[in-house]
């Protein structure tokens, strides 16, 4: 048996998610659970937690740092959606999964980067491909410039999304498809 964090109350400051519910080992954050709590500024996602769902901090408008811990697996679509103060982020080596659009309207990341050892992802100059570099997978908003590698053949899903610090793109011949 397993808890999974499933709604939060609007929080504020500092927020250590729980390792243990009701005696219970936490290994899920739940769809939205802390979406639009915009007075938190940073969160620790402790290592038995696999699971970050959709839009987990959709709109957490104040949220500077995020500490992600090896054992997270899954990071939902949407995830950090529009979290406008976030400035940099890293992967742990365990992540395998990120969903689509997971550090849209970011508008201060200005880094994203990957824990040495991950298997699915990796980053070159703060901007998140997969492990091949045949994906670029998020771009970071608050980033002025990027020139993507000619390895990579696709751009993944809301990689560039509401990224209007965006000033120059060098885009290789090598990309073949963009998702929406």
């Amino acid at each position: 048996r397993e808890a999974t964090v499933t709604k939060a109350e609007p929080s504020s400051g500092a927020l250590e998610i729980p390792s243990t519910l009701y005696g219970l080992p936490v290994t899920g954050i739940g769809d939205y659970a802390f979406a639009q709590c915009g007075g938190l500024t940073s969160v620790t996602i402790p290592s038995g937690v696999t699971s970050v769902g959709k839009g987990v901090f959709w709109y957490c408008s104040g949220l500077t740092s995020v500490s992600m811990t090896s054992g997270v697996t899954n990071v939902g679509e949407k995830a950090f959606f529009w979290c406008t103060q976030l400035t940099s982020i890293t992967i742990p080596d365990s992540v395998i999964e990120i969903g689509g659009s997971a550090f849209a309207g970011c508008a201060k990341l200005v880094r994203i980067d990957v824990a040495e050892g991950n298997r699915a992802y990796s980053a070159v100059d703060g901007v998140l491909y997969d492990k091949q570099q045949n994906v670029l997978v998020a771009f970071p908003c608050g980033k002025t410039e990027v020139e993507i590698p000619l390895t990579v053949r696709s751009i993944g899903m809301g990689a560039f999304c509401a990224c209007s610090s965006l000033t120059n793109i060098t885009l290789p011949d090598s990309v073949k498809s963009l998702e929406g």
